[in-house]
């Protein structure tokens, strides 16, 4: 917006008018460093993860323009104002800027087992998070984002962003924090021993039917991902501004808006991520005759990822219907906005089901495959690579 454009005042004015004025004004001011500091994100977000050493499959600068959308939606579920639509923008697009992690163990030709080493991720918001606290990747990626929003001054020189704008913003990228259960045995939590799996089924009947399906089918538990500084507040009964629920919920809760197809890609794409040595010797293991053993451990590594992607839904849906119990309970949300939050989030089911569907018919053709490398490039077609 160009201010040169904004009309002079005249001298004097009434009251009302002058203060209309006024306010105005400040709008203006906060829409321009609003975006100002939403481009300096986009920026920030393309020079970590879109090229170079520290290249990314899934955390690229086209991840928060997936999440703004998503956003977008749940916003308008809880009624936020222009301002604080902007506010959430500029959370999404700060939330990811910084991802540092231990790079995999290089591949060694005499451990095949190197193959599938995995990056790890310098996880935290705050002391006492997993593994780096207040150093972790979502403490510094809060931190960038406060440095640029203090930077915004009016034309007085006063700040334009509220130390409670702020707050609530730091707050958001917090939330965005995620713990992991993974179960005395390291395949996952059970589903029904969730603290809040008795009241949700009793609330929703029709979850307690479909997580019963699912045993019937031998899939009672998976690896349970959280979000604990969101779900502690709720738990105490606090009300969380309607920036950090957009947030957290657009976030980690994809897997209950997106197509099959959508769902599929995210995972497949945070795989190749994770997995880097394979992307890194791709050439090798689609031409190597030698390399039988890699190729093997590849493919098991890519099945059993492709086997959780159900389980991770599954813990996703009974994460989403906390969130909203907890929130009827605290009063933050009416019947009318729990039905629109559950008609957005509605994909949860159909996402599961089209995930075990797919992991039986991959499954079928792998063990029809007697090429162990025609097996393997048929998987890596599967994960798009």
């Amino acid at each position: 917006m160009d201010l040169d454009q904004i009309p002079t005042p005249p001298k004097r004015l009434p009251v009302d008018a002058e203060a209309a004025f006024e306010a105005k004004e400040r709008n203006i001011e906060f829409i321009q460093a609003a975006e100002e500091v939403i481009s300096a994100g986009d920026a920030l977000m393309a020079k970590n993860h879109d090229s170079g050493p520290k290249q990314k499959e899934f955390h690229t600068s086209g991840h928060p323009r997936t999440l703004k959308y998503r956003a977008e939606v749940t916003a308008q579920i809880f009624e936020l104002s222009n301002r604080r639509m902007l506010l959430s923008k500029i959370i999404i697009n700060y939330h990811d800027t910084i991802i540092n992690f231990n790079p995999a163990a290089e591949y060694d030709p005499t451990k095949p087992e190197t193959m599938v080493s995995m990056i790890m991720r310098h996880r935290g918001a705050r002391e006492g998070d997993k593994p780096n606290g207040e150093n972790g990747n979502e403490a510094l990626s809060a931190k960038a984002m406060v440095e640029e929003m203090r930077k915004k001054l009016d034309q007085d020189g006063n700040p334009i962003f509220t130390e409670e704008e702020i707050a609530t913003a730091v707050l958001a990228v917090d939330a965005t924090y995620p713990d992991v259960e993974l179960g005395k045995d390291f395949q996952g939590a059970e589903f029904k021993k969730d603290p809040y799996y008795a009241e949700l089924t009793k609330k929703n009947p029709d979850l307690g039917k479909f997580i019963d399906s699912l045993e019937e089918r031998g899939i009672t538990k998976g690896i349970k991902f959280t979000q604990p500084h969101l779900e502690n507040l709720l738990e105490n009964g606090k009300c969380v501004p309607e920036e950090v629920l957009a947030m957290a919920m657009s976030d980690l809760g994809g897997c209950g808006i997106m197509r099959p197809e959508e769902f599929f890609e995210e995972g497949n794409s945070e795989f190749r991520e994770l997995y880097s040595n394979i992307r890194k010797h791709l050439a090798m293991l689609t031409t190597d005759k030698s390399k039988d053993k890699e190729r093997a451990i590849a493919v098991k590594a890519m099945q059993g990822w492709m086997n959780s992607q159900a389980r991770f839904a599954t813990w996703q849906m009974i994460r989403f219907e906390k969130i909203v119990y907890l929130l009827r309970e605290n009063g933050q949300i009416k019947e009318e906005d729990e039905k629109d939050l559950r008609d957005y989030f509605s994909q949860y089911t159909s996402n599961i089901n089209a995930s075990l569907d797919r992991v039986e018919r991959v499954n079928k053709i792998l063990g029809e495959e007697r090429d162990e490398m025609m097996g393997f490039v048929y998987m890596a077609e599967q994960m798009g690579y």
